[in-house]
């Protein structure tokens, strides 16, 4: 779609017309479109980078402080994820997601989350897909045979066929997310709101308090879920308070 419509279009109207679209956790489905408003209103590259962020640059504008935006004097964190789609400019759409996808979010979060809870447990796991002569061999093959009418991991799932009732291989995907909203409105409750909200987390000066108490209260009242938002910013204050006020 992004192809189809002409880009002063999709910046011209579909981007502005994403910030006055409702967020829509409480619309039908079909009528979600901020999102996609967004996302079309922006190219492909800074499309990927939004939805990867726990803050977009729109939520960052409504959250820093005066203080620490001039403190910041316009840095843009874009560039520095940009340099990988560069490396694969000319490859196929497919393989250029997937490229950046490898040099980030797989290096930077998939693979750190599960050597840390390995070692947690006195793991040393390593991941059997990720063996150098099958990436390679993935790496080499048509985006046809990636994504084929619609479905990923065509050939894995073929050959799995073979092994596995395909109940289990089609089954709709199912993420390892923990329950975070609920925590949060729940036994995190008071922890959390002393890192959020305590003068101590607000003599920071990072942030503005208003926006901050703003996102905490509808997060209580179940009118959006800003659970990761919010959790970004407590972990910051504990960071704050392990390592920069001695553990106190």
């Amino acid at each position: 779609m992004r192809r189809a419509i002409p880009g002063p279009v999709r910046r011209g109207l579909l981007g502005p017309l994403s910030t006055v679209w409702p967020k829509g956790d409480r619309l039908p489905r079909p009528l979600r479109w901020k999102f996609f408003l967004r996302n079309m209103g922006l190219e492909a590259e800074e499309a990927y980078f939004h939805d990867m962020s726990v803050f977009t640059p729109l939520d960052k504008r409504n959250l820093l402080s005066d203080e620490l935006r001039r403190t910041l004097q316009g840095y843009d964190p874009f560039p520095a994820f940009r340099r990988h789609f560069d490396r694969v400019r000319d490859a196929a759409p497919l393989d250029h997601l997937l490229y950046v996808d490898f040099k980030t979010w797989l290096a930077n979060d998939i693979l750190v989350k599960m050597d840390r809870m390995a070692m947690a447990s006195s793991l040393d796991v390593r991941s059997p897909l990720l063996d150098q002569k099958v990436i390679e061999f993935a790496a080499g093959l048509p985006p046809d045979l990636k994504l084929h009418q619609g479905m990923s991991k065509y050939l894995l799932k073929r050959y799995a066929e073979q092994r596995v009732r395909a109940t289990a291989i089609h089954r709709p995907k199912m993420g390892f997310s923990i329950p975070l909203a609920a925590w949060l409105r729940g036994g995190l409750r008071d922890m959390a709101a002393d890192l959020l909200l305590s003068e101590r987390a607000r003599g920071r000066g990072y942030f503005q308090p208003p926006r901050v108490r703003a996102m905490w209260t509808e997060h209580q009242a179940g009118r959006r879920d800003h659970s990761h938002q919010l959790w970004a910013l407590m972990m910051l204050e504990l960071w704050h308070r392990q390592f920069l006020d001695g553990g106190t």
